[in-house]
């Protein structure tokens, strides 16, 4: 039987109206004068640090906020070459932070083949406006590994990563971490479960599924959206053919073997696939492989595969 909820329009307050006595409303305490003080005190620090934190972000560019003020009296001609200046002397320090960084990664021996002077171009371009240490260092592998193997990382892959933001790579860092392959497709793909068809007798059966929570092991789905949307990985959740018992399929998951065998037709995988972009940028990411995550996924998959 239903539970009656009990009506509560006869303990609502009415709203007050404009005339309400006054005596009943709690008085504000006025500000003493040292209070006062200590507010404007207060207020004058954070415009002088909002000042200075402008101010260094300015100068990364040669400029200054108040240039009628100009300390060192530059005419805005005169301005405007030392901006060009500061511009070049950034870049230029950039570069040579990855081509240093790429000699540190690349291995005794490489490919005899030259690199495509187009790439090299498009890639200095590109990489000399890369400050932060952790991109930087992503850039100096990809050069290492066109160095040691022309053709490796196609020009897309650098516009990729030409507009990829710190946030990005560390969520790019958490897919590749999660990531396998097949012995069937070098592709890497994150496996997100699997569902069992109803056979024709069953048809009105229930399908079983079974999930893997992603962002439990560092892989939020909004994390994954953002992958979609920089071309990392493919935009929809991809599904496997219905494989049936005699259509065994072995994973590798950091070296790990995990040979599997359907214990019912129609058994369908279904995972995240990685790009082709993807995939050639997955190969610079130094991950620890999560031993956690090979369990779930092992005891997930166990319910509709038998493990050998």
């Amino acid at each position: 039987m239903a539970k009656v909820v009990p009506s509560v329009s006869s303990t609502v307050v009415p709203l007050s109206s404009n005339k309400t006595n006054r005596a009943t409303e709690p008085q504000r305490p006025a500000k003493t004068s040292r209070q006062d003080g200590k507010d404007k005190s207060t207020g004058s620090m954070k415009s002088a640090n909002a000042k200075a934190k402008y101010t260094r972000l300015f100068a990364n560019l040669g400029l200054q906020i108040d240039a009628v003020e100009d300390a060192d009296g530059l005419s805005l001609d005169q301005r405007a070459r030392k901006r060009r200046h500061v511009i070049a002397l950034r870049k230029q320090r950039n570069l040579e932070v990855i081509l240093a960084l790429a000699i540190e990664f690349c291995p005794p021996h490489v490919s005899e083949q030259d690199v495509d002077p187009d790439w090299f171009y498009s890639f200095t371009e590109m990489a000399e406006n890369i400050s932060t240490k952790i991109m930087q260092e992503l850039w100096g592998k990809i050069l290492a590994g066109e160095i040691t193997q022309p053709g490796t990382f196609s020009y897309k892959s650098l516009q990729i990563l030409r507009k990829m933001t710190l946030k990005e790579a560390q969520a790019f860092q958490s897919a590749v971490q999660l990531s396998c392959r097949t012995d069937q497709d070098s592709g890497s793909r994150i496996i997100s479960g699997f569902y069992c068809k109803p056979s024709l007798l069953n048809i009105f059966g229930m399908s079983q599924r079974e999930l893997i929570n992603l962002s439990k092991y560092g892989l939020s789905y909004p994390q994954l959206l953002s992958l979609m949307d920089i071309d990392l990985v493919h935009h929809a959740e991809i599904e496997s053919g219905e494989a049936t018992p005699d259509q065994p399929l072995t994973l590798v998951y950091a070296g790990n073997y995990l040979p599997l065998q359907p214990k019912r037709p129609k058994t369908v995988m279904t995972y995240y696939k990685l790009t082709q972009s993807g995939n050639e940028l997955a190969r610079l990411m130094s991950v620890t492989p999560s031993g956690s995550y090979f369990d779930a996924l092992k005891q997930a998959l166990g319910k509709g595969y038998h493990i050998h």
